[in-house]
């Protein structure tokens, strides 16, 4: 009986770290930003939309939202340890269809977050949106409400001659 309960317990662990390892796809949301300032609730609102041809960011603010290619690279798990010491490239980890780590080094010199020469850590969850972010997400997405009332909701597209 302890043995098999023992099993059971290791099968479950290695079924939870093994979850841990999966590509991130999807809509995230940053709820941490780790850099000079240590761990802080993120100071600004961004996204990461994960596909498997892409990566772009969605940062908002003021309810003017921005779509940028500031990654230049599609998201695949790659583990919390860099090959060299001398390896700056970004690693995604703890990651599945509810959160992943983004591990970047930075260059930003006199930023109030970012130190110049050194680590950032953002953290991301899945299905968390602002208010506007929400509107906005479901509008891109295709699942936004429309009312039949006003003739100016529904889906619009660009039609040429």
């Amino acid at each position: 009986m302890k043995r098999t309960i023992m099993v059971l317990l290791l099968a479950v662990l290695t079924l939870g770290v093994a979850a841990q390892t999966e590509n991130p796809r999807g809509i995230y949301k940053m709820m941490t930003l780790t850099g000079k300032l240590g761990e802080v609730i993120a100071p600004y609102e961004q996204y990461k939309i994960c596909t498997d041809s892409m990566t772009l960011m969605v940062s908002a603010q003021n309810a003017l939202f921005s779509i940028t290619d500031n990654d230049h690279d599609v998201f695949y798990y790659t583990g919390d340890k860099h090959k060299s010491e001398d390896d700056k490239s970004t690693l995604i980890y703890d990651s599945d269809a509810k959160h992943f780590t983004q591990k970047w080094w930075s260059r930003f010199p006199n930023h109030l977050h970012f130190p110049d020469g050194g680590w950032c850590i953002e953290k991301y969850e899945s299905g968390q949106y602002s208010e506007a972010g929400k509107i906005f997400f479901d509008a891109l997405t295709g699942d936004a409400q429309v009312d039949a009332a006003n003739a100016l909701t529904g889906t619009w597209r660009l039609i040429s001659r």
